[in-house]
């Protein structure tokens, strides 16, 4: 999908990415960004929390897998998808 493509052209997405590298104190404030009035913002929320390796990110984003908007749903799955392979990767790594 088009928005959770990382590249040069797209900062908020680098931050998302960012923010969710940092880990443990980035997952709270992230969890609380799906409940934002912006979709663009639940989306790079989503994506942060992709990249987080915490079990409080999985649950958040299946939660928000009931979004609303169906587009965010199905961006909640893709986050989803992507934390639990990349949670295979590092294990398997291990």
């Amino acid at each position: 999908m088009e928005l959770f493509r990382v590249d040069e052209g797209n900062l908020g997405a680098q931050l998302a990415v960012a923010l969710g590298q940092m880990g443990e104190p980035a997952v709270l404030p992230l969890i609380g960004l799906l409940g934002h009035a912006q979709s663009h913002v639940r989306l790079h929320a989503m994506l942060g929390l992709a990249h987080t390796q915490d079990a409080r990110a999985e649950a958040a984003l299946q939660l928000a897998m009931q979004d609303g908007d169906p587009k965010m749903g199905a961006f909640a799955r893709q986050a989803l998808t992507i934390l639990r392979s990349r949670g295979r990767q590092k294990g398997s790594a291990q």
